[in-house]
């Protein structure tokens, strides 16, 4: 079996650099407070924190998913910390 590899390169517009530059910054903020806030998270590999976070949204969102089969009644709350009350429907 033979590997090939491509490259590209993307050619955009003022708009579209300025948009990418602040979704970089805006995740890079966010990073960098995470690690400020919790220092024993700069004690990992990013990627273990990436996946983590992949697992937690996926579990949210099949919850949400899931909930009227469970025949369940899920309301997130957001604040500070996320929060979910789960209550069985009667």
């Amino acid at each position: 079996m033979e590997n090939k590899a491509y490259k590209f390169r993307l050619y955009s517009n003022k708009e579209q650099k300025k948009l990418i530059n602040k979704t970089f910054s805006c995740i890079r903020f966010v990073f960098n407070h995470i690690k400020m806030n919790f220092p024993f998270l700069k004690e990992v590999d990013s990627l273990v924190l990436v996946n983590a976070w992949l697992q937690v949204k996926v579990a949210y969102k099949n919850l949400f998913n899931a909930s009227f089969f469970l025949n369940i009644e899920v309301k997130e709350i957001i604040t500070k910390h996320t929060l979910v009350i789960i209550k069985k429907v009667k």
